[in-house]
């Protein structure tokens, strides 16, 4: 997915816990879950709580 590089610049390696995109917020939420179930992926407590929060305010199923 093409992103402007003055974005991309701003995430770095950050996930979801520490950054979103200013646009398309609940779609990049929606899209990291799936990566995680899919890949068996086991994120820290802290990411959890901040993901469950987003799903909450995005109206998001999370099956974790």
């Amino acid at each position: 997915m093409p992103v402007e590089a003055s974005l991309n610049r701003s995430k770095g390696a950050r996930g979801p816990d520490q950054w979103v995109p200013p646009a398309g917020r609940c779609q990049y939420v929606a899209r990291f879950l799936r990566i995680v179930k899919v890949y068996k992926l086991a994120p820290s407590s802290r990411e959890m709580d901040n993901l469950r929060r987003q799903v909450a305010q995005c109206g998001i199923r999370a099956s974790r």
